[in-house]
C-alpha cells in the first residue's frame, strides 16, 4: 500500500501543477518548458550562491582554527585554556542555533543568512582592527607607556 501524504496530494492538484509549472507523467516529474528556464534552474542558481557563502565563510575559519594551538602555547596558554578556545565556537553555536531558527522561521532563509554574513564580516573586521592595533602597542613600547602613564 503506498501511503501519500498531504504535500504529495496537493502536489497532484491542478493550481498546484499550474502554480509551479509541472506536470506529473507515467512517474516522471518535466519542470516546465524547454523555451523558459525552469523552477529548479532559478532555485538551483540561489542554492549555488548559498553554497559557495557558507564554503568561503567556513574556509576563513578552517584557516585560522588549526594555527590557534601555536599562537596560544607561544602566549602561554595551558592546554585546557586551548580546548576552550577551540571549543568556544562549538558552544556559541550550540547556544544560537535556536535562536537564528526562529529567525528564520520568522523573516525567512535570506535576511537570517544576510544578516549573520553581516555579523560576522563586522566580527572580523573588528578582530582585525583590534589585533592591528594591539600589534602596534606592542611593537613601540614608548606608545605603551604614554598610554599606562
Amino acid at each position: 500500500m503506498i501511503r501519500v501524504s498531504c504535500r504529495d496530494a496537493l502536489r497532484d492538484s491542478p493550481a498546484w501543477r499550474d502554480e509551479l509549472g509541472f506536470a506529473m507523467q507515467a512517474s516522471r516529474i518535466s519542470w516546465g518548458s524547454p523555451e523558459s528556464p525552469s523552477c529548479c534552474e532559478a532555485s538551483m542558481g540561489k542554492l549555488l550562491i548559498l553554497m559557495i557563502t557558507a564554503f568561503v565563510d567556513m574556509v576563513g575559519f578552517a584557516m585560522v582554527l588549526p594555527l590557534v594551538p601555536f599562537y596560544a602555547t607561544r602566549m602561554g596558554a595551558t592546554g585546557f585554556v586551548i580546548g576552550l578556545l577551540i571549543s568556544a565556537f562549538s558552544i556559541a553555536q550550540l547556544l544560537s542555533a535556536p535562536t537564528w531558527g526562529r529567525v528564520s522561521d520568522r523573516f525567512g532563509r535570506r535576511p537570517a543568512v544576510i544578516t549573520g554574513l553581516l555579523i560576522s564580516a563586522g566580527a572580523d573586521t573588528t578582530g582585525t582592527t583590534l589585533s592591528a592595533a594591539f600589534f602596534y602597542l606592542l611593537q613601540n613600547p614608548a606608545t605603551l607607556q604614554k598610554l599606562t602613564d
